[in-house]
């Protein structure tokens, strides 16, 4: 399975048609290095804050309304391309206000070229998204069941937290999608340093796809940075680094990904380490934490030079 994963940037659009256009063109090019499996970043939705103008665009509650509610649309977009194409796309996230939520909802959708939707909703938000954006947090981690295999979603700061990763992998994912959004490089690399974490303490495969790209006409938002990138436990794929595919820092484009779903589960069986298998061995080991008196630690220090 090929797999993309987008850096993306957000342009100012005023009509529909040109959005569609544009958003055509990339899942199409994807579409055409064979890649059925494409990710979007989070909050690449708030491109169609534009469509409803300056005024909307600039006020934070009317561009994450006006956003909120095109989604459905934009829905119908990504269904027809996934369709046409035989794809299935993590599009581009964003707010969404439901009716069961006081609050908005940091939301990922999966679109199957059959036409199904599944939707993830972030469940650790940053400060920004609490306080600033008012975001309320998502409670359910999902999977999603398709015919690549197991695949699992966490959007940004998700990424950060071991353990709703590896309760998705030990539920039988074998891929994990990454969608995000960094304002610094410094914000960008902790995400990126815990997704390659994650590839490597549970074998699986990470997609990560971040916005990239200064929005002056969203003065709420803030400028998108980062890299896209396809990671993997080192030694995967002959990517000794455990990267399969990486782009430029802060250039739109694609990062590309042959992926063996087979290959992985075989290296999970035969590979040198194990960590995905001695996970378990760490909760044996809650407790025994030792800690040496100053005397004793000297003494012992006193042992190692003589010896």
């Amino acid at each position: 399975m090929i797999i993309a994963a987008a850096a993306y940037a957000l342009d100012w659009h005023d009509s529909w048609i040109t959005y569609e256009k544009k958003i055509t063109e990339w899942v199409e090019g994807a579409a055409e290095a064979d890649a059925k499996l494409l990710v979007f970043p989070e909050y690449a939705a708030m491109e169609m804050a534009s469509l409803g103008g300056k005024q909307v665009a600039a006020d934070q509650e009317q561009a994450m309304r006006s956003v909120s509610e095109l989604v459905p649309t934009m829905d119908a977009l990504f269904k027809r391309l996934a369709a046409r194409n035989d794809l299935l796309i993590a599009a581009p996230g964003g707010p969404v206000f439901e009716s069961d939520k006081e609050q908005p909802v940091n939301q990922t959708r999966l679109i199957g070229p059959a036409g199904s939707i599944a939707a993830q909703d972030k469940m650790f938000l940053t400060k920004a998204e609490s306080g600033d954006y008012g975001m309320q947090a998502g409670d359910t981690v999902r999977l999603f069941e398709t015919e690549h295999g197991v695949i699992g979603i966490l959007p940004g700061y998700d990424t950060d937290f071991p353990m709703i990763a590896r309760q998705m992998v030990d539920a039988g994912a074998t891929v994990l999608l990454v969608p995000s959004f960094s304002e610094t490089a410094a914000a960008y690399w902790q995400l990126r340093i815990g997704a390659m974490a994650r590839a490597l303490e549970t074998y699986c495969v990470v997609a990560h796809s971040p916005l990239v790209c200064p929005v002056p006409w969203l003065p709420w938002q803030g400028d998108g940075v980062g890299a896209a990138g396809i990671y993997a436990p080192p030694g995967f794929g002959g990517a000794d680094t455990g990267v399969l595919d990486e782009g430029p820092m802060d250039q739109p484009g694609w990062a590309v990904a042959d992926v063996s779903i087979e290959a992985l589960s075989q290296m999970r069986e035969d590979g040198e380490a194990s960590i995905h298998m001695d996970w378990a061995h760490q909760e044996k080991l809650s407790g025994s934490v030792q800690v040496a008196a100053p005397a004793e630690a000297e003494q012992r220090a006193r042992f190692s030079r003589a010896g």
